[in-house]
């Protein structure tokens, strides 16, 4: 009797526990997530500031860059760009490549030089580009907004045909 008289209270309270519980109003959006596999990520552009490296006899820049993985370097593309503005406020942007030795690592990127190229001496900016993807057998990316590019052909696009196809934001200044 006395179990059924204990159940029987707690069957009656038992609504009142679920109906005085409500739901609160909801908090603040997290964080955004990491990049997908298909996404393209690019700095922002940044002085050269190159120091003369006495062992090896060449200018150089390491540039931190914590977005090149190894899946970056094994499936994906980096590309670089260097900028300048004139004393016209006109910008041009080349591949990086065609004025410095660019060597992509883990989480870095070298910049090297026989002339000290940096922003004081000419003006220039650095940018990179992470192309993520899968690299096919023939060398092109097979998913994101470069599929069906190789390897190759985004290396020789211009930074503006670039730009376009990853849909990259400018803000080239004189700094």
């Amino acid at each position: 009797m006395k179990n059924l008289k204990l159940f029987s209270i707690l069957f009656l309270l038992s609504p009142v526990v679920f109906i005085s519980c409500s739901k609160g109003t909801a908090g603040p959006a997290g964080p955004a997530g990491p990049a997908g596999p298909d996404s393209t990520l690019h700095s922002a552009w940044t002085q050269v500031t190159m120091t003369f490296n006495t062992t090896d006899s060449a200018y150089e820049q390491a540039i931190t860059a914590p977005a090149i993985t190894k899946a970056v370097l094994d499936s994906g593309l980096v590309l670089s760009y260097l900028s300048y503005v004139n004393s016209a406020g006109n910008s041009f942007v080349f591949n990086a490549s065609e004025g410095l030795n660019v060597t992509y690592t883990v989480d870095t990127i070298y910049l090297i030089s026989t002339k000290d190229l940096s922003y004081a001496n000419t003006g220039w900016s650095y940018r990179y580009v992470i192309v993520h993807g899968t690299v096919t057998t023939g060398n092109s990316l097979s998913s994101g907004p470069g599929k069906g590019y190789t390897k190759q052909q985004l290396l020789e696009m211009s930074y503006q045909d670039i730009k376009k196809l990853f849909g990259l934001q400018d803000n080239i200044s004189s700094n």
